[in-house]
């Protein structure tokens, strides 16, 4: 069920968006950062992307994300 959530909430999106949908899938206690970066690997055959947001950087990940709300007018 996890992966199939995870796939339709980023299925056309690019890279940060899914770190977003990462972050708000986990921060209301929907599941765990495991569960959340083995479904992503499961899917995409890479890191997962919890663990990548902590490799990129959270500021940088908001920074991002921010950046494109502007730009697209509306929120990711």
């Amino acid at each position: 069920m996890l992966t199939q959530a995870a796939s339709e909430s980023s299925q056309g999106q690019g890279g940060v968006p899914y770190l977003l949908s990462a972050i708000r899938m986990h921060e209301p206690g929907y599941t765990s950062a495991t569960e959340i970066d083995r479904a992503w690997s499961e899917l995409r055959s890479s890191d997962g992307t919890l663990a990548l947001s902590d490799v990129i950087g959270l500021d940088t990940v908001r920074t991002i994300g921010i950046s494109m709300c502007e730009e697209f007018e509306k929120p990711l």
